[in-house]
């Protein structure tokens, strides 16, 4: 014998139909004559009553099922790092603090990226700057370099 599934009727739709059927019995047990009008209006106000407790149900059940939770947003720890535009992701070797006249400061070397990233080309004009730079020896030399906040700011970020 199969058996089959039936949906799970709330508890708040069961009950005003349950309190109609125990009201409404005993205006069924009445005698009823042919010909009467009262009778008439009884079976109609009887069937407007079940309309309106089936209409309340339904909303009721309705608003039960409505979900009003906001849609989980799954995300990985990484927070995608691995799926970005590799265009948009500089080599972290090329981030290097120099020696400047106003103290140690971090750049994009210019030379460095050359060498490691394809698209320096496409690096934002903004943010190239030339800065003096005590070198190895201690001479005071210019070099080519890279904002840091500005090209962050242009959305490129830091190869981990």
């Amino acid at each position: 014998m199969t058996r089959i599934a039936l949906p799970s009727v709330n508890r708040f739709l069961m009950m005003p139909l349950l309190v109609a059927a125990l009201s409404l019995n005993p205006a069924s047990l009445a005698p009823s004559f042919a010909g009467s009008r009262d009778n008439d209006d009884e079976i109609g106000a009887l069937i407007a009553a079940l309309l309106g407790l089936a209409v309340v149900g339904a909303v009721i059940s309705n608003d039960n099922n409505d979900d009003r939770r906001r849609p989980s947003v799954d995300r990985d720890r990484y927070d995608d790092r691995y799926r970005r535009d590799p265009k948009y992701t500089l080599p972290s070797q090329c981030l290097r603090s120099f020696k400047t006249q106003f103290g140690k400061k971090r750049y994009w070397g210019r030379n460095c990226l050359k060498k490691r990233y394809n698209h320096v080309r496409s690096l934002p004009k903004a943010c190239r700057d030339t800065v003096v730079v005590k070198n190895k020896n201690g001479v005071w030399v210019s070099r080519k370099v890279y904002q840091p906040r500005c090209l962050r700011e242009a959305g490129y970020r830091k190869r981990r």
